[in-house]
């Protein structure tokens, strides 16, 4: 009888966002890092509201909210048999500890947006240090100021829209003080790009679902998972991360035809 040798390391294992330097990193599948309390009792989706959502980044940047009644929804099966985090739209939100400033930065997020929502902006994510009067904001919704056009993307185009839509959303930002913002939906470049700047004003706005500090623009929708660096991302891992969220959350159907991770998942 003869013998088959299987080479051990012939195997690749999948790709994660564990494979990059993470400066916040939650996912609302893993539901180990979704809490009804402070840490301590894990919420059941379906039943609890969202007090603490852990950061898997290793910096303990936790998204959490004290007041009972803007704690968002931990819904079950929200997409691809995962739970996601619903916000209601008017005053749901989580508080995190993280600013994109003082160095480069980069958003993903699986997120959809739901009719409706309060304010002007409809902010996901908001980190901003009034101190250093920077910060990144992704955005669902254009708004026609000249100082928020830096933050702005093209997701209310018919092309990328958000409504009633789950998306892979990223920006890209090339420096903390001026450069460039970069936008890619669903693993492609949506054409935009702005001048990356921030007027600042005297409040620190670390949310995630709204951005209770400036015009009440809370967020009427769902997140399955966000990411944010402090580095621009090259092309391959904006890639990479969006090949290995299409395949999780079952948005492969998104990408383009011709995207590196369109049929397979990225491995390490």
């Amino acid at each position: 009888m003869s013998l088959i040798y299987i080479n051990p390391y012939s195997f690749s294992a999948p790709w994660t966002p564990a494979q990059i330097t993470t400066a916040m990193w939650l996912d609302a599948s893993d539901n180990a890092t979704v809490f009804s309390d402070a840490g301590t009792t894990q919420a059941i989706a379906g039943t609890s509201t969202v007090r603490q959502w852990n950061d898997k980044s290793g910096n303990a940047r936790n998204a959490t909210q004290t007041t009972a009644a803007s704690r968002p929804a931990y819904t079950t099966a929200g997409l691809n048999s995962l739970n996601v985090i619903t916000f209601d739209g008017s005053n749901d939100h989580l508080v995190h500890s993280f600013s994109a400033s003082p160095a480069p930065h980069s958003i993903y997020a699986v997120t959809r947006r739901l009719t409706g929502g309060n304010g002007n902006y409809f902010v996901l994510v908001t980190c901003i240090s009034a101190s250093s009067a920077f910060g990144a904001v992704m955005h669902a919704k254009i708004e026609g100021s000249a100082n928020w056009g830096s933050y702005i993307n093209s997701w209310t185009s018919s092309d990328y829209s958000l409504l009633d839509t789950w998306r892979i959303a990223g920006i890209v930002s090339s420096s903390a003080s001026s450069g460039t913002e970069l936008y890619r939906t669903d693993g492609t470049s949506v054409g935009k790009s702005y001048a990356s700047r921030y007027g600042g004003d005297a409040t620190d706005r670390r949310a995630i679902g709204g951005d209770p500090g400036f015009n009440s623009g809370y967020f009427s929708g769902n997140a399955g998972e966000i990411i944010v660096t402090t580095s621009a991302l090259s092309t391959s891992d904006c890639e990479k991360i969006e090949g290995y969220l299409a395949h999780k959350w079952a948005l492969t159907g998104n990408l383009p035809a011709g995207h590196p991770y369109k049929t397979a998942a990225p491995t390490v």
